[in-house]
């Protein structure tokens, strides 16, 4: 069918106004119109561990107490009418949690918003028996276990009451919280703990749906292929996403280890009443009632027991090759004084299967530790037309230009083709200092590898975050960076044949702007927190929590213009009609 040249560029424009103008976090002139708002002082020193966000709300824990950023209305009067107002704004409240003995210390927290349920791990110092030596005892406080499954209308004050502990063997690093399907809970989804521990091991705790209390379960009945692909690493980050069919997930180790793998998932939480899948990542299996792995037959076993021995032998010859490309890139690295994230020697893919499987594993080895990292999908990443310098004067400009020209009067659309999947991007942190963008993981998998520029200049990267166009990192060196992306255009090579092949398109990433605080920073965070229609930036120090607000004035400015310009296309729409 065809579309005239009026409607065809209506719809991009649309599109890029829907992804562009009316999200604040994504327009350039308001991200440099941040202030501070309002400033929260931390009672003591917190961690990268220490801030997860639940809906509207963000949960902050220091070293002994845990607070709360939620919005609130506050009532104010106009000195010259007496008029009284609401505003909105930021409270910080602390919890008083119920069962933390007086000589521990927050590690690391995680909050499951749809149970109302949140885990601390601690860690008490205390002597060893029989001895005048401190030793460390670590342990974990699931709050709201054992409350009603309906209880999504108790205050976060009645949570911290109900407290159930676990002694831990391990030392706990970063947590995270997915949705699992189990085949004894009547098809009721629900949400699972991950815990990485100093041990090498992934451990999951469930809430089991008779006593309503948390215990741990077989992690490989869950996730069997990143089970396999992290054992024996200690994870310090990681991040799982789902995305058209499939869920990655990106594993940061203390070893330096990037790790990330991509199962097929046509539904947005983990299946385990379905089989594992049969690869050579992970063996097939069921789950029984009881939550251990139970294999269906003889030749299964057998079956299991080859990919096996198949897998031990690559992880052989991959951790040879590692160790080689690790001594011969510490050389270079250390002659060069820059952090090795760009060797691509390094990222070959440990498995692909790109059949009915669709599983795909990569490995990369980087220069120390990864503290944070985060998977997201690009704004725009087939969207052409978008351009993060375009002005609505110049959209405005292109659109009269195509409507008053007569060669393009009309455009050919093929409404059938199908749209392009979206790709996956991933930033990582570097404690080395360095802050580095792996493109679209589908295509290159870790072999596409952008430094950030400047992000080497200010010690440790500590944590990680991407909205839209923009990226943002937080240092040890107490500076905030920001970046924005570039789009380069598609360039054609030709292949052995002669045949043109078009490439597809790579951002560049640019700072943007920077900004200094009192302390390194630990966490950063963008959503509406104060519940007035516009996102904040949270900014989460050693000693503080930073909200950090865009120009309202120039936010109404942009929406005027926008205004104004479809009011400007609706009248070329009747323009057209006669």
């Amino acid at each position: 069918m065809t579309l005239s040249s009026y409607d065809f560029y209506c719809n991009c424009v649309k599109n890029l106004f829907d992804n562009i103008y009316l999200s604040p976090t994504q327009l350039r002139p308001m991200l440099q119109s941040y202030s501070q708002a309002q400033f929260f002082q931390l009672s003591q020193a917190t961690n990268i561990y220490s801030t997860t966000r639940s809906k509207s709300e963000l949960f902050v824990a220091s070293r002994r107490s845990l607070s709360i950023l939620s919005p609130r209305e506050c009532s104010t009067s106009s000195l010259s009418t007496n008029v009284p107002t609401t505003r909105r704004a930021c409270t910080f409240a602390e919890i008083a949690l119920a069962g933390v003995p007086d000589d521990s210390e927050f590690i690391s927290f995680d909050v499951s918003p749809k149970d109302r349920i949140f885990v601390l791990a601690l860690r008490q110092v205390q002597p060893l028996p029989g001895t005048m030596i401190e030793g460390s005892f670590f342990s974990l406080q699931f709050y709201g276990a054992s409350s009603s499954l309906s209880s999504n209308v108790l205050s976060w004050t009645r949570t911290a009451e109900d407290c159930q502990r676990i002694d831990l063997e391990y030392t706990p690093f970063c947590m995270k919280h997915i949705e699992v399907l189990f085949p004894d809970t009547n098809g009721r989804i629900e949400n699972i703990f991950l815990i990485s521990g100093n041990d090498g091991k992934l451990h999951v705790y469930r809430r089991h749906p008779q006593t309503l209390m948390f215990g741990e379960i077989d992690a490989v009945t869950v996730l069997p292929v990143e089970m396999r692909q992290t054992e024996g690493k200690t994870i310090v980050s990681m991040d799982i996403v789902y995305c058209d069919g499939y869920r990655w997930s990106a594993f940061g180790c203390q070893s330096g280890a990037l790790i990330v793998t991509r199962v097929p998932s046509e539904l947005l939480y983990v299946d385990v009443a379905r089989k594992s899948l049969r690869s050579r990542t992970g063996s097939r299996s069921s789950v029984g009632r009881n939550g251990m792995h139970e294999n269906e037959d003889e030749q299964d076993d057998q079956d299991d027991e080859n990919d096996k021995e198949e897998i031990d032998e690559d992880e052989d010859e991959d951790e040879e090759n590692d160790e080689e490309n690790e001594d011969e890139n510490n050389t270079n690295s250390n002659a060069n004084n820059e952090p090795d994230v760009m060797n691509n020697e390094k990222s070959t893919p440990f498995y692909r299967d790109d059949g009915p499987n669709g599983v795909l594993v990569t490995h990369r080895q980087l220069d120390g530790p990864i503290p944070h990292l985060h998977l997201f999908v690009p704004n725009n990443a087939n969207n052409s037309l978008h351009q993060p310098d375009q002005t609505v004067e110049s959209i405005c400009t292109i659109i009269k230009k195509e409507f008053n020209s007569p060669q393009s009067q009309s455009i050919e659309f093929n409404k059938s083709e199908k749209k392009s999947s979206s790709k996956i991007d991933l930033v990582v942190s570097g404690a080395v200092g360095y802050g580095a963008v792996y493109q679209d993981l589908d295509q290159y998998q870790l072999s596409n590898p952008i430094l950030l520029p400047r992000s080497s200049s200010h010690d440790s990267v500590l944590c990680t975050h991407a909205v839209g166009h923009q990226i943002f990192l937080g240092t040890y060196g107490q500076e905030l960076l920001v970046y924005r992306s570039l789009e380069n255009n598609n360039t054609a090579t030709k292949d052995k044949d002669g045949n043109e092949q078009s490439q597809n398109q790579e951002k560049e990433y640019v700072l943007d702007w920077q900004r200094t605080f009192a302390y390194p920073i630990y966490s950063i965070n963008v959503g509406d927190f104060d519940g007035d229609g516009i996102d904040e930036l949270v900014v989460t120090t050693l000693q503080g929590v930073h909200v950090l607000k865009p120009d309202v004035n120039k936010i109404a400015g942009n929406i005027a213009e926008m205004i104004d310009v479809m009011e400007e296309i609706e009248l070329l729409k009747q323009k057209l009609s006669r």
